[in-house]
């Protein structure tokens, strides 16, 4: 999926997604929105999606993640809710 460097929408919210969210996912540098909520995914957000410099709306909520948050860009829409082991570190960078 790094591959698709022109991609712009990734919607695949609800889709009973299993796994870790890939780290790859960083290079789609075109990217604005990234929709993966309502799965099942687990583990740490990438930090590589925190340097993604069109993104504008990341839906990550009702997920198993956990782990820091990343700090994220002035402007980026996060959304998280539904994932309770997830935390704000002091340097999530």
């Amino acid at each position: 999926i790094g591959q698709l460097t022109d991609l712009r929408q990734l919607w695949l919210a609800r889709n009973s997604l299993t796994g870790t969210i890939p780290p790859e996912l960083g290079y789609l540098t075109n990217l604005t929105d990234l929709a993966l909520s309502d799965n099942q995914l687990v583990g740490e957000i990438p930090r590589e999606l925190a340097t993604l410099p069109n993104l504008e709306w990341m839906f990550l909520e009702n997920n198993q993640l956990e782990g820091c948050i990343p700090v994220w860009p002035e402007g980026l829409h996060v959304e998280l809710y539904g994932n309770p082991t997830l935390r704000r570190c002091a340097d999530a960078r």
